[in-house]
C-alpha cells in the first residue's frame, strides 16, 4: 500500500513537472466538464486580439450572473470594468481558466461571482470553499498586490432548498475577508430576500434563477461605493508612488 501511494506521489510531481499545474489541477478536482467552456474563452480570447481592455482595470468573472450583467459598465462608471462571466460555470472551472482570462489583464480589483451551480451540482460548502482559497492563492502569487472579492452566492427562488448551505459559504467567507488585507466580500443576500427570510421573485426573470434589472440594481448599489472606495485609494497609491 505505501508503495502504491509513494507511486502515485511521484507520478504527480512528474505530471506537474511536465505538463504544468493547471492540467494537474484538473485531474485532481473533478472538472464536471470544464472544457464545454472552451468555445467562451477563445471568444474573449478572440476579441482581446480586436481589442485588448487596457491593464489596471477591476476585472468582474463567474457566472451566467456575470455573463448577463448587461449594465456593467455603466452602474460602476467611471471605474473601467471588464466582464469575463461565462455561462453557467463553476468555482473550478474559473480556476482552470484563470491563465487565460485573468492574469493577462493585470486587474487592480478581481470580483468573482461563482458558487451558485457548484452547491446545486453536489458540492459540499466545504470543497466549494477550497476552490475560492485556491483562487485566492493563485491571485496572491500572479498577481500580488490585486485585491480579490467575492460577490455572495444568492438566494434564489429555483434554489431556495440550498440557501442554508449558500449561507454557510457567505459567513465563512465574510470571516475570512474581514481578516485578510486583499480580500474583500460584496454581501448583496439580505436585500435580495424578503421580511419572511426567502427568496424575493420579483428580482428574477421566469426560471426563478437568474436575475432581472431589478436584481442587478441591488448588487450595483450593495458594491458600488465600497468598490469605488477601494477603486480611489487604489488609484491615490499609484499616482502617490515616485516609481
Amino acid at each position: 500500500m505505501i508503495r502504491k501511494l509513494l507511486t502515485w506521489s511521484l507520478s504527480i510531481a512528474a505530471a506537474i513537472a511536465v505538463i504544468g499545474a493547471s492540467w494537474i489541477y484538473a485531474a485532481l478536482r473533478d472538472m464536471s466538464g470544464a472544457e464545454y467552456w472552451e468555445t467562451s474563452i477563445q471568444a474573449f480570447e478572440a476579441k482581446d486580439v480586436e481589442s485588448l481592455p487596457p491593464e489596471g482595470a477591476v476585472l468582474f468573472v463567474g457566472s451566467s450572473s456575470i455573463v448577463f450583467w448587461r449594465s456593467l459598465e455603466k452602474d460602476f462608471a467611471p471605474i473601467p470594468v471588464i466582464n469575463r462571466g461565462f455561462g453557467g460555470s463553476q468555482m473550478n472551472h474559473l480556476n482552470y481558466y484563470r491563465n487565460r482570462i485573468v492574469d493577462k489583464y493585470k486587474p487592480k480589483i478581481i470580483v468573482v461571482y461563482e458558487g451558485d451551480n457548484d452547491l446545486a451540482a453536489g458540492l459540499t460548502a466545504d470543497e466549494l470553499i477550497e476552490d475560492y482559497e485556491d483562487f485566492i492563492d493563485y491571485a496572491r502569487r500572479k498577481l500580488p498586490g490585486t485585491k480579490v472579492c467575492f460577490i455572495a452566492i444568492k438566494p434564489s427562488v429555483r434554489r431556495e432548498a440550498l440557501w442554508p448551505t449558500m449561507l454557510k459559504v457567505n459567513r465563512e467567507m465574510q470571516r475570512r475577508a474581514e481578516t485578510r488585507a486583499n480580500l474583500c466580500f460584496f454581501d448583496i443576500g439580505p436585500p435580495m430576500l424578503n421580511e419572511k427570510g426567502r427568496p424575493r421573485p420579483e428580482l428574477f426573470v421566469s426560471d426563478g434563477l437568474h436575475m432581472n434589472s431589478e436584481g442587478y440594481k441591488i448588487w450595483a448599489s450593495t458594491i458600488r461605493s465600497t468598490l469605488l472606495v477601494m477603486w480611489t485609494e487604489l488609484q491615490r497609491i499609484e499616482h502617490s508612488d515616485p516609481h
